[in-house]
């Protein structure tokens, strides 16, 4: 008998479907189902409240109701109760070529709260179509709609599948708030989506799960475990004892306490976990006693015993070795926590940092789930915080951590580079306030417009600049009341037109200077200036911070970022609960990722959802955790959360691998490849502010890499490029004896998830730069990197002594249609700025290698070159476009074996068909040599002792840059603004010349004067450029007398922009001519380039054609050998500096075109000649089947099985990559899956009897009659390398 009001499944299924058989097409069946289903319940807006449940439910919540029919209608499906998993009906969508989309608008506000969101899908068949889910939230801006969107998920699967989605990885278009979801959609359209009219899906209830050790914020999961994982963790039995290194706390039968009263730890010695006395005797009721460093410890039976002053121990009666010797810090005795516990008679089992100790049948299943055993840890060493409870000193404590992160504390003012940094914050104080505009109605800065609103940054990082000239002591400009009254007028101003209470109606241009640039400056400026204002302006000046962010949104580095604006503003205005919101909200960043933003487990870090990035955001996500981890430490706030563990290995998998003397390789710099020691020096920042953090094991390593870094790095000031509080720490590193310079560091390693390969040597290193389907080509967002065409199409980076390579000057004039390694043809391409989901991805998934002993590496690629069928309106403006229309059929198989001392390079079945050359580049190296030529007259220049800016509303742009002989760099301001040059006395003045940023495309207003005394001017010229050229252009100074020069720009002829990028100023010319050609009289790119033994001339700029090339030397690059010789073509460009492409044409329309090479880094022409002579490699295969090379001297060979077959008698089931070496009687294997798709294999090695010495888990041996076989498991690898050793017969 049923219930009153209420139907029984079964009766509710047979109702709703004759209802729905009936009635589809009318609007009104929502209203009838209403009434034959009174208690049906529909679903309501959820406000965040959740009932208090079981443990194994109460962190699951329903987002789309599926037993409700009214949904799905609305969704735009069709109900249907044919496919069901868990709801009484499901959402079938068919044909997403017409229904393009399924929406459900009745959907939870906040998914802050969601770790992860759980979707079953039924598919009649696998299509390979294409969907994402999308997440609309309520406009933040004026340029259109905000959203979240996932990655491309492909229908690649037949039957149910569960798919799992991570919003905190989901890409954040125009600063959608996570917590103003306003619909649910799944979309196969737009985003360059595929979508195929078989295709027909069926969609299930759709739940979020809210993680039961999520401490707030859209941080998900504190430790990434999935739901499951965690209801299955909740009901294990936790009877045992847990600790965690370097935390105080412990975990007995699943209650947390304190290890003691005097907050003691479990430390390392040497990797080794050591527990306090008192730990056994408070924990596990061993008696103890100790006296002048001798101690004993007694547990029924058993007894331990030693002294700190040796590594012996007597376990019961018997003398062992400690696994590290005992030692008293602050007077307390540690010793071997497992060793001990064991020798009293405990089961224990450590978990990486976990030490568990009791039942074997309780402990041991947390060392075999890392899940587990992450939960576990997170339980032990996290402590909740009442907010209730924290007194103004709490907060105060951060402030002051923070403010010596900002201006330092108490530094050596005698010290130099302290006293540099401290005439550096006086200088910029002094720069910002003197260009201050005060008048009635202006501008402070600038022109207070922009329309990517960088206008804001600009403004507020003058006031900073302002503030902490103020706020520091050691300069003139401390505490003067004058200064600091404008900076209050500057703050209010600022409140008043550009960042107050206008942020609530919206922002417009680029999300970032609203929740990150501006922020980041005013957060800094009260923090410096707090105890000079009130309560009310205080929290006046932070109100439009709070309008904006109630939550870190973003990922990865962005998110890091505002939570760190979040934490400084709520520890100013005491709010416990946000900070701890804040703080918590980035729980997920500290953990790994298996696809979307964030580090992967081998090392890769992706943002942009598929840009490898370590080198940009990578680099400022370690900046902010580090000033994060530095600012909360040892405060009641605290960061606890254990996968902070993670960032040391981060430091040696993601960091130390692409850093090459300093300089952070390009390839993993996205839209910014230039600059890369400047990134170096960021990264020492991070690494010093993270010495206090990291274990001490650790610190002692990373002092060793700082120490080499700083070393080796000529091109970098790392003390004038670390902040002021650093100098000090830095001087310790390098004064210290005891601590060596990083030394003999090796590393080759294949990065699947990122298309990337790295080699580094002693002298040199390499980068390979790749792209697949997972991986962009390259980006060109924010009108950056437009010509980045090639950089991800295989281009090999060579690193060597020579730093300046891939710095800002060879980005600015290497030929871009020329890329080292790459193979392209001759198509024209254009500048465009592509926004980031519409950058090219190929259609190939055969992308990536595996390394051998992470010392020698085989990589491939299947080159599917740039093509577009357009569509959409293209721009080279910030705000970015489409992809432009780009016919090219280009195609190509490309692998690199890696070796000792030499790389080979091979391409096969090359071929195309679209009428154009295509060319395979070997080199494009800028020389740096300068020659001067006998007899030439050369043009002399006037010092210029210094050089100033009105403004400099971009840090990176300074006024310095226009003297640093480099035509890449630029000072750029906007709107009536000036430099100024200072000659240090009076000269005859001859003439100018100048140079312009984008000088060729657009005219640049401007006035030139000239002073004796800085004080009355002169105007002899008033106009504009040519628009012509990019070089520099001569400017009459009428052969006066003048000590300075000044440059008084008014912008040019398409914005209010002025860009000048390079200034020289010129004695008279006796002939009255103004020649601005400084190159006359000189050969630049003088380096010997020697061909087959025929040394190249000494020009500027020629252009050869060389048949039966066998081998080429670049004196300081090294050599080229090429096996049976090629038809190599030289191009040596006549401009400054100088160039030298060398590439192999192919012809046009080749059809199966081929190239091998091999590079010798750092060879001289000497030892290139007795190389080709006799090389250590061997090609053994190239074509469009199998590319295989064999290094004879270290008998490795790699092969790339291109499809399944066999060669040299090992055989390959699936297109795989294989590297093997035979020495000493072991037989060493590493094998790879760079599609990211099989899920298993079979590799038969043509050797009988192989006895397994070190074999993968992912590896079954069976053997037969002649051969081994090796059955390969490449579920979830990820293009990660499996590798076993063998013992030989």
């Amino acid at each position: 008998m049923m219930k009153r009001g209420l139907f029984c499944k079964e009766a509710v299924a047979l109702k709703n479907k004759i209802f729905i058989s009936k009635f589809y097409k009318i609007l009104s069946l929502t209203l009838v189902l209403t009434l034959f289903v009174p208690n049906m319940n529909g679903f309501a807006l959820w406000d965040g409240y959740v009932e208090k449940t079981t443990t194994a439910q109460s962190n699951r919540h329903t987002i789309v109701d599926m037993n409700n029919a009214s949904t799905v209608l609305k969704s735009g499906g069709v109900p249907s109760d044919k496919k069901t998993k868990t709801g009484m009906y499901s959402t079938m969508w068919g044909n997403p070529t017409v229904t393009k989309a399924i929406n459900f608008a009745n959907v939870p506000r906040d998914w802050s709260v969601f770790s992860q969101v759980d979707v079953w899908m039924y598919s009649t068949k696998a299509t390979n179509s294409e969907f994402r889910m999308v997440l609309y939230c309520d406009q933040t801006t004026n340029v259109g709609v905000s959203y979240l969107i996932s990655g491309v998920q492909k229908v690649d699967w037949e039957g149910w599948k569960l798919i799992t989605f991570l919003p905190s990885a989901f890409d954040n278009v125009r600063s959608a708030r996570i917590s103003q979801v306003n619909r649910l959609s799944f979309a196969a359209d737009g985003w360059e989506l595929k979508a195929t009219a078989d295709t027909e899906l069926y969609i299930d209830s759709i739940v979020g799960i809210m993680s039961s050790v999520s401490e707030g914020g859209s941080g998900g999961s504190a430790t990434g475990a999935s739901a499951e994982a965690e209801a299955e963790y909740a009901a294990l039995n936790k009877t045992f004892t847990a600790v965690y290194d370097y935390s105080g706390n412990v975990m007995q039968n699943g209650k947390v306490t304190r290890l003691d009263e005097q907050g003691s730890k479990v430390i390392e010695c040497g990797g080794i976990s050591m527990a306090p006395l008192r730990f056994f005797e408070h924990y596990l009721g061993a008696a103890v006693t100790s006296d002048a460093g001798a101690f004993r410890m007694q547990l029924g039976k058993n007894s331990v015993s030693g002294t700190d002053s040796g590594s012996e121990l007597v376990i019961n009666g018997e003398k062992a070795t400690a696994e590290a010797a005992p030692l008293t810090e602050n007077d307390i005795i540690y010793v071997p926590l497992i060793q001990c516990a064991k020798a009293l008679g405990k089961h224990s089992v450590a978990a990486g940092d976990l030490t568990l100790i009791g039942e074997e049948k309780y402990t041991d299943i947390f060392a075999q789930r890392e899940d587990f055993a992450m939960l576990l840890a997170y339980a032990t060493t996290h402590e909740a915080l009442d907010d209730s409870t924290m007194k103004s000193e709490d907060f105060e404590a951060v402030k002051n951590q923070y403010r010596k992160l900002i201006m330092g504390g108490e530094v050596d003012k005698n010290n130099e580079s302290v006293k540099k940094q401290l005439e550096g914050i006086e200088r910029s104080g002094r720069k910002s306030w003197e260009s201050m505009n005060k008048t009635e109605g202006a501008v402070p800065w600038g022109t207070g417009t922009s329309s990517d609103c960088s206008y804001l940054e600009e403004i507020y990082s003058h006031i900073y600049n302002m503030a902490l000239a103020y706020s520091r002591s050691g300069n003139p400009l401390y505490q003067r009341k004058r200064l600091k009254k404008d900076i209050i007028y500057a703050l209010d101003w600022a409140y008043d037109h550009v960042y107050g209470e206008n942020v609530k109606n919206g922002t417009s241009g680029n999300w970032w200077y609203w929740y990150i640039g501006a922020p980041s400056y005013l957060v800094k400026t009260l923090m410096l200036l707090e105890p000079e204002l009130n309560e009310k302006q205080i929290f006046k000046y932070l109100e439009p911070i709070d309008a904006l962010m109630n939550e870190p949104s973003m990922t990865g580095s962005n998110k890091t970022d505002i939570a760190y604006i979040i934490i400084a503003a709520s520890a100013l205005e005491e709010d416990a609960k946000r900070l701890v919101f804040a703080r918590d909200a980035i729980n997920n960043i500290y953990q790994y990722v298996d696809s979307g933003d964030g580090f992967y487990r081998d090392g890769s870090f992706i943002m942009h959802n598929k840009v490898p990035y370590i080198g940009v955001y990578g680099s400022i996500l370690f900046d902010s955790l580090s000033n994060i981890l530095s600012v909360l430490g040892n405060t009641k706030f605290e960061v606890t959360n254990p996968m902070k563990g993670n960032i040391t290995a981060w430091i040696y998998d993601s960091v130390e691998p692409f850093i090459y003397k300093g300089g952070m390789m390009s390839m993993v710099k996205g839209r910014g490849p230039d600059g890369g020691h400047s990134t170096g020096v960021s990264i020492v920042n991070s690494l010093l502010r993270l010495l206090d953090v990291v274990k001490p094991e650790d610190a002692k390593r990373i002092k060793s890499m700082i120490k080499y870094q700083v070393t080796e790095d000529t091109l970098s000031d790392y003390y004038n490029g670390v902040e002021i509080n650093l100098i000090g720490c830095l001087n310790e590193i390098m004064q210290d004896t005891s601590i060596l310079p990083r030394e003999n560091y090796e590393i080759a390693r294949v990065y699947g998830n990122m298309d990337r390969v790295v080699q580094q040597k002693d002298g040199y290193a390499l980068g390979i730069s790749m792209s697949s389907e997972r991986i962009y080509n390259y980006e060109s967002l924010n009108a950056n990197n437009m010509k980045g065409w090639y950089m991800g199409d295989g281009m090999v980076y060579l690193y060597n002594d020579d730093l300046g390579q891939y710095e800002n000057s060879y980005w600015k004039n290497v030929n871009r249609y020329r890329m080292p390694g790459v193979t392209a043809d001759t198509q024209q391409r254009e500048e465009l700025s592509i926004v980031g989901s519409d950058a090219y991805l190929s259609s190939q998934d055969f992308v990536g290698g595996t390394d051998l002993d992470e010392k020698y590496a085989a990589a491939a690629m299947q080159l599917e070159s740039f093509h577009s069928e357009g569509g959409k309106p293209t721009t080279a403006e910030w705000s970015g476009g489409g992809l432009p229309k780009h016919v090219c059929n280009l195609m190509a198989k490309k692998s690199w074996f890696l070796f000792d001392d030499e790389m080979v390079a091979l391409g096969a079945d090359i071929h195309a068909s679209n009428g154009f050359h295509v060319e395979t580049t070997i080199e494009n190296r800028m020389l740096k040599k300068t020659l001067q030529k006998e007899n030439v007259e050369t043009i002399q220049t006037y010092d210029i002792a210094d050089v100033t800016a009105s403004s400099v509303p971009e840090p990176a742009n300074g006024p310095e840059n226009v003297i640093d002989g480099n035509f890449s760099t630029r000072w750029s301001a906007e709107g009536e603004e000036s430099l100024q040059f200072d000659l240090g006395e009076v000269k005859t003045l001859g003439y100018i010349g100048l140079s312009f940023h984008s000088g060729s495309a657009r005219q640049t207003i401007f006035d030139l004067q000239i002073s004796e005394d800085g004080r009355k001017w002169t105007t002899v010229f008033s106009g504009r450029s040519s628009g012509t050229t990019n070089d520099l252009e001569a400017y009459d100074l009428q052969n006066l007398q003048g000590r300075y020069v000044k440059y008084a720009g008014h912008g040019n002829t398409i914005n209010g922009w002025n860009s000048v990028t390079e200034a020289k100023i010129f004695p008279p010319m006796a002939d009255g001519s103004m020649n601005v050609d400084t190159t006359q009289g000189f050969v630049f790119g003088g380096e010997d380039i020697v061909v087959n033994g025929e040394m190249m001339p000494k020009e500027n700029g020629y252009e050869k054609s060389m048949p039966n090339v066998s081998w080429m030397n670049i004196e300081g690059t090294g050599g080229y050998y090429f096996p049976g010789a090629a038809a190599l073509n030289l191009k040596k460009t006549d401009n400054n500096p100088s160039f030298l492409e060398a590439w192999l044409d192919h012809g046009v329309n080749p059809t199966d075109a081929s190239y091998s090479y091999v590079l010798l880094p750092n060879k001289t022409a000497d030892e290139t000649k007795a190389y080709a002579e006799n090389p250590d490699v061997l090609v053994l295969a190239n074509t469009l089947s199998v590319q295989a090379v064999r290094e004879k001297t270290k008998n490795i060979t790699g092969i790339v099985f291109w499809q399944s077959g066999e060669f040299e008698g090992m055989t390959a089931s699936v297109p795989m990559v294989v590297m093997v070496r035979e020495e000493n009687g072991v037989y060493t294997v590493s094998i790879s899956d760079p599609t990211h798709k099989l899920t298993e294999g079979v590799l038969t090695i043509p050797k009988q009897g192989l006895t397994p010495l070190e074999k993968s888990d992912r590896v079954e041996v069976e053997d037969e009659e002649a051969s081994t076989i090796l059955h390969l498991n490449f579920e979830a690898s990820m293009g990660g390398s499996i590798t076993s050793k063998f013992q030989m017969k």
